[in-house]
């Protein structure tokens, strides 16, 4: 799979990354990583409905830990943040089976995207809401 780096930064203690990757769909997508100082564990935060991975607490959270040694990456749910496009999000989500597929096809492309970009390490998810 291809990752682009479109947007990086040190300094604070960790260092940021912005990558971009095609989604199952076709469409772009776009992760932002806190990177710890040395390689280790790796927390995949996912944002709440209406969101995106730029929300205080997923960026709160991706910076302090990064600090403490485990590196966080985030991306943009389908339909949400800079994949919003004009299609609502439904109001029950787990009720459009497609979407939830999508969400799917989309987090195991950023697995290995993780994979890829950071090798074989322990991978945890956090989900907000």
């Amino acid at each position: 799979m291809t990752v682009d780096v479109v947007a990086e930064e040190s300094g604070r203690g960790f260092s940021f990354e912005t990558w971009r990757f095609a989604g199952s769909q076709g469409d772009e997508v776009l992760a932002d990583a806190y990177l710890a100082p040395e390689p280790g564990p790796v927390i995949l935060i996912g944002h709440g409905k209406g969101n995106s991975r730029k929300a205080q607490y997923v960026r709160g959270p991706g910076a302090l830990w990064a600090r403490t040694g485990l590196s966080v990456v985030a991306a943009d749910a389908p339909l949400h943040g800079d994949r919003a496009g004009s299609a609502p999000i439904p109001e029950v989500t787990a009720a459009d089976p497609e979407l939830v597929r999508w969400w799917l096809a989309d987090g195991r492309a950023l697995i290995d995207v993780i994979g890829e970009r950071m090798g074989g390490v322990p991978l945890g998810y956090v989900g907000f809401s």
